[in-house]
């Protein structure tokens, strides 16, 4: 059989074998962002058992005379699907069968991460009318920073009484209005900062991550780097900042501060 269909039980060891192969390039690609763990393979096959048996989960593989791509879609509390493990062989190609694994997906709305250093993946998604919506950025306190960070003790404030949306992204149950810290900058500005995020078990991150995804102020990069001494403070060991798409100015400040580029976030037109 080939083309697209649900995948069965039956595909499972060819899907674990895929999903590997993809958590190897992206180790590859960025070794810190993307560390694998040290059970990284038992604890990946493991969890695609349950996503391929799960009810609520839409798992699909590319079949040419066995899986060679495969995509699961699970859906948000907030009810936008997540569009995840997308991964091809390594005889299989992104601008064929890589497009028509995404014109394949059907669940709206729906958001995709790509690694950004996987062009042939990235330019497939945009050929396949995919949005670029936002990216990544990754700053990590156990690196060099380029810009050195605040000594006064810094403590989150009030949030105003009307915070702005973010930037699509895929972290939205980590940032409810309950857990997340607003950190002033001393005059109308303030940055959003999510607790430590749940880290997959098949990576290592070396300690808490959290995710900052709004910086709302004159001077962006003063407001940033109060926000991330805070959260240098709290012992995290990195942060990943949101950056709407066409946010030049929150880009190279993101750049000031050596951040990497890890992931951009797509979505499927309506």
């Amino acid at each position: 059989m080939h083309g697209i269909r649900p995948a069965t039980e039956k595909d499972l060891p060819a899907i674990i074998q895929l999903t590997r192969e993809n958590r190897h390039l992206l180790e590859r690609l960025e070794p810190t962002f993307w560390r694998a763990s040290v059970n990284a393979d038992d604890a990946h096959a493991a969890f695609m058992a349950f996503v391929v048996s799960s009810h609520d989960i839409i798992t699909r593989v590319l079949d040419k005379d066995g899986p060679i791509a495969f995509s699961a879609s699970s859906k948000h509390p907030a009810g936008r699907w997540f569009v995840d493990d997308v991964c091809l062989s390594g005889d299989a190609d992104w601008s064929t069968d890589g497009q028509n694994l995404f014109n394949a997906i059907e669940e709206r709305p729906a958001v995709m991460t790509a690694p950004h250093q996987d062009e042939a993946r990235v330019r497939a998604a945009e050929q396949a009318g995919l949005a670029l919506v936002s990216s990544f950025r990754s700053i990590r306190f156990d690196q060099n920073l380029p810009v050195e960070l605040l000594q006064e003790q810094i403590e989150p404030r009030k949030p105003p009484p009307t915070l702005i949306a973010p930037p699509l992204h895929v972290f939205g149950p980590a940032m409810t209005s309950e857990s997340i810290s607003v950190i002033g900058d001393g005059m109308d500005g303030h940055v959003v900062l999510s607790p430590p995020v749940n880290v997959p078990p098949v990576y290592d991150v070396g300690g808490k991550v959290s995710v900052i995804d709004r910086v709302v102020a004159d001077n962006r990069a003063y407001a940033l780097k109060k926000a991330l001494s805070y959260a240098a403070q709290r012992e995290d060991v990195g942060v990943i900042l949101i950056v709407a798409e066409g946010d030049a100015e929150l880009m190279g400040i993101a750049d000031e501060f050596g951040a990497s580029h890890p992931v951009d976030v797509f979505t499927w037109p309506a």
